[in-house]
């Protein structure tokens, strides 16, 4: 069993409802997820989104990057590292687990 099948994530949303989820879980405004910025938050916010819209939902990660403004290389290396701060960072995966409430 995969940790997605675990924490019972539905990523059966559309790309604006992921979008909103993730901009209100990490408490940040659409302006600051599209931004350029590359503090933390930020960062770890624009991932998540990559992480559900690449992975989850089965976007091309050039269709992903193209919705976000970002590469698709960029998206392939958010993908990755939100599979590793999953298990690894407490505070992010607490954060991760929070948008299964918001969808619900």
């Amino acid at each position: 069993m995969n940790y997605i099948s675990y924490v019972g994530i539905p990523f059966a949303v559309s790309k604006e409802q992921a979008f909103n989820s993730v901009c209100k879980v990490f408490e940040l405004t659409p302006i600051q997820l599209r931004s350029r910025s590359r503090l933390r938050h930020i960062i770890e916010a624009k991932a998540v989104l990559c992480y559900i819209l690449h992975k989850k939902q089965g976007l091309s990660s050039t269709a992903t990057g193209e919705y976000l403004k970002l590469n698709h290389a960029t998206v392939l290396h958010h993908c990755k590292n939100v599979a590793n701060w999953i298990e690894v960072d407490k505070n992010f995966n607490d954060k991760f687990k929070q948008l299964r409430v918001t969808y619900n």
